[in-house]
């Protein structure tokens, strides 16, 4: 809630204080029209003074005090003084002297300034001589007046609306707090004003339905905070306003994820109504999902409410080529529910200049391998030629009800691109194929050694000889291309890695520009670890 308070010193042409409430219409109507308001009865002009300023600064509510200067005088001077302060149920303005007459200034006046504007929000007076009886009821929540004074029929409490001298401006009893609708009977800690909370409701479209076949999904909801009616009955019932707390926070969560902040469509929490409208991209699972969504008010109240989407799709969690001499092992995961899909086993062979072509076709209710949530696919390319590089993608079939009709939906994987292994002769490199080359450029295989940390002897307690453990470490490997002269001209690869692999690079006649070298004899230099070798190419372009 937003609570600004403003301080305005304005002009009237008679002295208020010299007055009282017989007179007071006539320079608090007089300083309105200074305030900017056209009107002419001084009531109705504070009304609509209060909602010009509400509307200004954004507020939910504005109430007016007309303090006037009694440093000069006891109190109000006009025929119909003998009082302090007053105000008037339900608003719009009081109107309080400084110091407020015989109770003074400080915490006294504050006092009798907090008593005043809580008629404001429809408190009775508690004290004996205002005659309200304990039965009388007032305020939003109609709360009865079961702490007056009059007759001796109250509680007989210490509160702000019958006692001025209390030594602070404090405390506002019971009756009082349901009076101005801040009452908590049920002892939450919630206003009974706010006590009722929000809902969420799904919008549904006849065009989207609950079925998905991409893994994208329209949601949309309504949030909502109903009010706790007004049961004001000094306000016609055609003219009570019901007031409803405002949203203050939303979560959504898809099946068992995290719970994610959300915002609403206009983009912030700030009235008692929302609403959300988004496309899910990623987070649904093959088969029934479940989206929740949650709001909370600003009292802490929240609501709740899921809705089902269903997936009929293919989601792969993970593909990867492996590299071995002679095949490349394909492999790829899904969730458990395929609904009954194929996966056609593509292959491109970027070396050769083949085109897309299927090798296999993989029954999918035969997984190499099943967990509870999850299945394993593999498939081991034995076609392969030595330095080809290949791209291998996976495409899952499967037939599913759209529209009345069949049809079938494809859900390809990522690209896998792996270079088949050359084989090696001996040593530390591969042959280097092709050789002559072209502008498509050489490949070779690295069998990298494994590297090991450097042992060093140590003398302990008593003399004795002591020997750490080899470590395995990193092996660095660098790859350089040289010309005739000996310049390098091309840093092909440098990093480091742990032995016992192979691995296979490319040259692709570029130097370290990017611009083609020209035709003629070219020398790649390979080290990892200790060992090096050195091969000659042949380039003609």
């Amino acid at each position: 809630m937003n609570c600004p308070a403003l301080h305005r010193r304005v002009p009237v042409d008679i002295e208020p204080i010299e007055g009282d409430w017989d007179y007071d219409p006539i320079w608090i109507a007089q300083a309105l029209r200074y305030l900017g308001v056209a009107q002419s009865y001084a009531y109705y002009m504070a009304h609509q003074y209060n909602n010009q300023t509400r509307a200004v600064y954004n507020t939910d509510w504005v109430y007016s005090s007309f303090v006037v200067d009694a440093s000069a005088n006891e109190c109000w001077q006009g025929p119909s003084g003998g009082y302090v302060a007053y105000s008037y149920l339900g608003g719009p303005y009081m109107v309080i002297p400084y110091p407020a007459c015989r109770f003074g200034g400080g915490i006294h006046f504050g006092h009798v300034f907090i008593h005043e504007m809580s008629h404001g929000f429809w408190a009775l007076d508690e004290y004996e001589s205002a005659g309200a009886s304990c039965n009388e009821r007032s305020g939003y929540l109609d709360y009865r007046n079961g702490n007056s004074y009059y007759q001796g029929c109250g509680e007989g409490l210490s509160c702000i609306m019958n006692n001025a001298t209390l030594s602070e401006p404090l405390p506002i009893c019971m009756y009082t707090m349901g009076q101005v609708g801040l009452a908590d009977d049920n002892s939450n800690s919630i206003p009974d004003l706010y006590e009722i909370a929000p809902t969420v409701e799904f919008v549904y479209s006849p065009m989207v339905g609950d079925t998905t076949f991409d893994g994208q999904y329209t949601v949309s909801a309504r949030f909502r905070n109903d009010p706790v009616p007004s049961k004001n009955y000094a306000i016609p019932e055609e003219r009570r306003i019901s007031y409803a707390p405002r949203l203050a926070k939303g979560w959504m969560q898809i099946n068992r994820g995290l719970w994610e902040e959300i915002l609403p469509s206009g983009g912030a929490w700030d009235s008692p109504s929302e609403q959300i409208g988004m496309i899910l991209e990623e987070g649904l699972e093959p088969g029934e999902n479940w989206i929740r969504f949650r709001v909370e008010n600003m009292v802490g109240l929240r609501g709740e409410d899921s809705t089902r989407a269903v997936f009929v799709g293919i989601k792969y969690y993970e593909n990867t080529a492996i590299v071995d001499p002679g095949v490349i092992e394909l492999n790829w995961r899904t969730a458990s529910e395929i609904f009954g899909a194929d996966f056609d086993v593509h292959r491109e062979d970027r070396t050769a200049g083949t085109p897309d072509e299927i090798l296999a076709v993989i029954d999918g209710d035969e997984p190499s391998d099943v967990s509870d949530t999850r299945n394993v696919y593999r498939y081991v390319d034995e076609t392969v030629e030595p330095g080809h590089e290949y791209v291998y993608r996976i495409v899952g079939r499967l037939i599913a009800n759209s529209g009345g009709s069949l049809r079938e939906f494809s859900y390809p994987s990522r690209d896998m691109v792996e270079i088949a292994t050359i084989p090696f002769a001996g040593g530390l490199v591969s042959p280097l194929l092709p050789n002559p080359m072209d502008q498509r450029g050489t490949k070779f295989s690295i069998r990298v050694p494994k590297s090991f940390n450097d042992p060093t002897y140590s003398r302990g307690s008593g003399g004795i000889m002591r020997a750490p453990a080899a470590i395995e470490v990193k092996t660095a490997v660098g790859v350089d291309v040289f010309d005739v002269a000996g310049r390098k001209i091309r840093t092909i690869y440098s990093l480091s890695m742990y032995g016992g692999d192979e691995l296979t690079l490319q040259w692709d006649g570029l130097d370290d520009r990017g611009v083609p070298v020209s035709t003629g004899v070219y020398f790649i230099r390979i080290k990892a670890g200790t060992q090096q070798e050195v091969r000659k190419v042949v380039l003609m372009r």
